[in-house]
């Protein structure tokens, strides 16, 4: 008997069970992914203590183990609360209790608003032009978004600013991950191959037009995560609380 545990080992161990299937939107179908595990789940809950920095790495966390789980690449921003959601039922049950154990939300409410929505379409990519300069927008997969969230963290941790400062920042970054390129006066500059600080930079310079259409660009997708995250004008909230042992158990969903 080998006193070694090997990668591969711990991998079937990890896979262990069966898959786990849920609707995504961006593929208009029904996708495979593997359950939650003890260790994904206690790096959510680990950011509870971080303030501003705890809900960054909560997002990185998040979405790594949504592609971790699904092995793809390519899904969208807008994929997240689906899998999210559909992987919670599975390894904690289907009802969140509130702090007094008063009122509860059942999980499958989201899912059920997503499949509601099924086959919704978002304006993929969009070109904003105003006085010899175009800004091009794309909605972001997930895998840009975690590589976005990770240069802001880092950013955050460097930053002297107070919380008001620092949530403006963090609102600057999730434009950021909207814009693939900017064109001024026929100079093509791909985000792709700047820092994030003058990708930040550039943001900060725009016009206000540019800036309220950007921001309008993105607030499709927010209003969309909100109206399936909503249920009889009960909003349920993807924290560290969601993936909480102690808000449900899995007899909850029985």
């Amino acid at each position: 008997m080998s006193s070694t545990i090997s990668k591969e080992l711990l991998g079937k161990i990890s896979s262990a069970g069966d898959k786990v299937n849920v609707y995504v939107n961006s593929k208009d179908k029904t996708i495979k992914c593997n359950p939650l595990n003890v260790k994904q789940q206690k790096e959510l809950i680990s950011t509870a203590v971080s303030g501003i920095e705890g809900v960054l790495n909560f997002n990185i966390y998040q979405n790594q183990i949504i592609l971790d789980n699904t092995d793809d690449d390519e899904l969208l921003v807008y994929d997240v609360i689906p899998i999210i959601a559909k992987l919670r039922i599975e390894a904690l049950g289907n009802t969140i209790y509130n702090e007094g154990n008063t009122s509860s939300i059942t999980v499958d409410d989201i899912l059920n608003n997503v499949e509601d929505r099924s086959g919704t379409t978002f304006e993929s990519t969009k070109v904003i032009s105003f006085d010899g300069i175009e800004l091009h927008l794309q909605i972001p997969t997930i895998k840009q978004d975690i590589m976005v969230t990770k240069k802001c963290l880092n950013e955050v941790k460097r930053s002297k600013d107070d919380d008001e400062n620092t949530v403006g920042l963090l609102y600057i970054y999730e434009l950021i991950k909207y814009v693939t390129k900017i064109s001024v006066e026929g100079e093509d500059i791909l985000f792709a191959d700047i820092s994030i600080n003058n990708r930040r930079k550039i943001i900060e310079s725009l016009n206000l037009k540019f800036y309220t259409e950007l921001s309008n660009f993105l607030s499709v997708i927010t209003q969309y995560n909100n109206n399936i995250l909503t249920k009889d004008d009960e909003t349920v909230a993807i924290d560290i609380e969601f993936f909480d042992i102690s808000t449900g158990s899995k007899e909850d969903s029985k």
